[in-house]
């Protein structure tokens, strides 16, 4: 069993980069030895000498996310938060833009990234594509998570994530028990509200369901969930990534060199553990730590179960046609357990794919002006949608 688990992992970690990389293979000119001399290159030098970077022509240091938005010309915060166990996370925001100058009362967003990623994510391709600006030029609060182990939550009150294997030892369990919790209690009382909108993609779909069937109160802190390329359970295989390596996905090439200065952030093996358990059951559980330390920890030999009848926040599902990693029909299938499902949709492009959901040329389009329909019906009338 646990050569197989070891299989389903390396699947889904190669899945996770290939996902990434794909849409480069039919590119005649794509050289690996060529793309590690850009990357290497783009990481020693700097040209923000004053003036406003374009990714998509400068070679760029990987500037972080303050430094990044600022370069766009929007107002960035950074914010430190420590989990219960003893992470310290930092977590970004967007408290404006200057295309739009109100300053009170505007509604909070929370965008949650997936695995191997981080709060840059959402903020790389600048103004007019990415959902960070779009939402802060439509007069939203925007807050952008982090979790444990990637670029901004390697820090912990007792363990070194270089020198304490401790650190390492969680996988999204963890963080949707403490990390995302935390975060949100921290914005709305830093905010003085009581509910904000929770846009996840990938893994930030999964930790969502898990924090709201397993503690259901914050259900009543968060107004709608947006899941973009949800993912809980599977039922059915993934599609073989020789037929994805095949499609030609709405993603911007010129820009994978810029991307991977920021991505992977890092991750913990037990976290893409824990998602090759749910390959393997075609549950959606807690981690399994074998039978004696189940019996320790949960009190029986199998996990439980993460209950997602218990989820009573509006959830808006939208998936891609072309995605490896979430069947077509599986967001249906997710609908017909979820309670209080607003609605479920497809991305308008037949081979749109998971990262597309970032970094599509056409995203304004196919993806950002529907979620900013979403949350303004949803906001400002939460009885239409």
């Amino acid at each position: 069993m646990s050569y197989i688990r070891l299989l389903a992992t390396l699947y889904l970690s190669s899945l996770c980069l290939v996902q990434s990389l794909a849409f480069v293979f039919d590119e005649a000119s794509f050289s690996p030895a060529k793309f590690a001399r850009d990357r290497y290159a783009r990481s020693r030098n700097w040209t923000t000498t004053g003036r406003q970077v374009d990714p998509t022509k400068d070679f760029i240091h990987a500037l972080d996310f303050v430094a990044l938005v600022n370069n766009f010309g929007y107002p960035a915060e950074e914010h430190r938060v420590t989990t219960a166990d003893g992470y310290k996370l930092r977590i970004h925001r967007i408290p404006g833009s200057p295309r739009n100058r109100q300053a009170l009362g505007k509604p909070i967003v929370f965008l949650q990234h997936g695995v191997l990623g981080s709060s840059d994510m959402w903020a790389l391709m600048g103004p007019n594509r990415d959902l960070a600006y779009i939402l802060a030029d439509a007069g939203y609060d925007v807050w952008l998570g982090n979790v444990r182990g990637n670029t901004y939550g390697r820090s912990h009150k007792r363990f070194s994530p270089e020198y304490n294997r401790e650190f390492w030892q969680f996988s999204y369990h963890e963080m949707a028990m403490h990390d995302i919790p935390t975060s949100i209690d921290y914005i709305l009382h830093k905010t003085n509200q009581s509910s904000l909108s929770y846009v996840g993609h990938s893994m930030g779909t999964t930790i969502s369901y898990a924090l709201l069937s397993t503690r259901p109160e914050y259900n009543q802190k968060i107004n709608l969930v947006i899941s973009l390329a949800p993912v809980a359970f599977w039922r059915e295989p993934m599609r073989p990534f020789i037929s994805f390596l095949k499609k030609n996905s709405p993603f911007i090439k010129s820009l994978l060199a810029y991307i991977f200065s920021y991505f992977p952030a890092g991750a913990s093996t037990k976290t893409l553990m824990h998602f090759s358990q749910n390959i393997i059951s075609g549950d959606f559980r807690a981690y399994d730590y074998g039978k004696m330390r189940n019996l320790a920890r949960y009190k029986n030999e199998i996990p439980p179960l993460y209950n997602i009848k218990r989820i009573t926040a509006p959830v808006a599902l939208i998936y891609g046609r072309g995605d490896s990693l979430v069947s077509p029909s599986y967001p249906y299938d997710l609908a017909k357990k979820l309670p209080n499902v607003v609605t479920v949709e497809p991305v308008p492009h037949k081979k749109f794919s998971h990262m597309d959901f970032l970094y599509s040329k056409d995203i304004k389009i196919l993806l950002n002006d529907r979620i900013l329909n979403l949350l303004n019906r949803f906001t400002y009338n939460s009885n239409a949608v």
